[in-house]
């Protein structure tokens, strides 16, 4: 097995192609453009930017054409996601959401109402997040500060310690604080992230499960498998497999 470092230098090899690559991949620029819009709370902006990058090519994500246009709307939906959850909006509303958007997302069967869609997705985000500024506070710095950090150290093993020492708080208040604000535990907040974020290498790549239980520290398989049903309602393979034309299914297995 090749070593940790090597799988994460992998994982982030296979992102910066697909950004970098004008032909397969919207510019970097047009999508951090588009996250920003998204965190402003623009839908006017923001789909003035969406439509800019539609006028691109399309990633291609799998042989199907179809298939392509939904691994790239969940792809973009897992950014949605963070976004706004990096400017305070609840993460069990923000994953409830991109959930309901990927089911939806699966049962579209034609090209257009798919391109449709991804606006109506888009416009859901962005009026959860103006909700969330409407009817709440943003998180405390505190709070802010240990997300940042959170997504910061993705791959590694995050303890409760770690992190508040960071924000310079005692880990008893830390954990309370946390869950007071964001509504689920730090534990709960860590895994969810981490399972959106081996979405990616599920999609975009052939690497085993095993190996991403390993890049995104968990424990062993066996438990990534478990905390991916538990926020999914899929196993890995289960997703890698919905994702996949027919043709393609036999690569996905573990």
């Amino acid at each position: 097995m090749a070593s940790k470092n090597e799988l994460i230098k992998y994982y982030q090899k296979i992102k910066a192609y697909y950004h970098n690559q004008s032909f397969m991949h919207p510019s970097y620029e047009l999508e951090m453009e588009l996250i920003d819009n998204i965190k402003q709370g623009s839908i006017h902006r923001a789909k003035a930017t969406l439509k800019r990058i539609n006028a691109l090519p399309r990633a291609i994500l799998a042989k199907d054409k179809l298939r392509s246009i939904k691994n790239s709307l969940i792809c973009s939906c897992t950014l949605f996601t963070r976004a706004i959850i990096e400017v305070g909006v609840n993460p069990e509303d923000a994953f409830g959401l991109s959930d309901a958007c990927i089911q939806k997302i699966e049962t579209i069967d034609q090209e257009t109402q798919l391109d449709q869609f991804e606006y109506e997705m888009l416009e859901a985000f962005i009026n959860l997040r103006l909700q969330k500024k409407q009817h709440h506070s943003n998180y405390s710095p505190e709070i802010d500060a240990a997300i940042q950090y959170i997504y910061n150290n993705i791959f590694n093993h995050l303890t409760l310690e770690d992190i508040s020492q960071h924000v310079s708080l005692s880990p008893n208040y830390l954990s309370s604080k946390f869950k007071q604000e964001v509504g689920i535990s730090m534990n709960d907040f860590i895994n969810k992230a981490k399972v959106e974020e081996s979405k990616f290498l599920l999609i975009h790549s052939n690497t085993k499960i095993s190996d991403i239980a390993y890049i995104f520290n968990f424990c062993n398989q066996s438990y990534y498998t478990k905390v991916f049903k538990k926020y999914t309602g899929f196993t890995p393979y289960e997703y890698k497999k919905l994702t996949l034309p027919a043709q393609e299914n036999e690569q996905a297995k573990p």
